[in-house]
């Protein structure tokens, strides 16, 4: 994952020295992306502001689930081409918020998944049929 994709999202990485979360990127999106995963919200693919309301369910849900810290930090990994190969980087919301038009394998089909700074709460955002999926696991 590139720091000009992050940085285009509206978030800074942080380079403090953390230790990775214990949990891995594979075995968190496993949480996310199940079988009987329910999710928090659903924001369907219509209509020209569909991205700004999919990034304002996630700041929010995720401030009320503990996903950001007081410095609104947390892990981040993203969904796409080498996923598999990278690990959680640690950001900082910084900017203008556009998390689900930079975030994904495609413009505007978010794929990315956000831990807490202490790793116990997850949430992620998917691109489904019926809509984009914003859903929270604990650990």
């Amino acid at each position: 994952m590139r720091d000009e994709i992050l940085i285009r999202a509206g978030l800074t990485v942080i380079r403090d020295g953390s230790p990775l979360p214990a949990v891995s990127p594979l075995d968190a999106w496993s949480k996310i992306i199940g079988v009987a995963v329910v999710p928090e919200f659903v924001v369907r693919n219509e209509g020209p502001d569909h991205l700004v309301n999919i990034d304002q369910c996630w700041h929010q849900i995720s401030k009320r689930e503990g996903v950001l810290g007081d410095d609104c930090s947390f892990w981040i990994h993203v969904a796409g081409a080498g996923a598999l190969q990278q690990e959680w980087r640690k950001v900082r919301i910084s900017g203008k918020l556009e998390v689900a038009r930079s975030l994904g394998p495609k413009p505007g089909e978010p794929e990315f998944l956000t831990l807490s700074a202490n790793g116990q709460v997850l949430c992620g955002v998917t691109t489904e049929e019926d809509g984009i999926w914003i859903v929270t696991a604990r650990l």
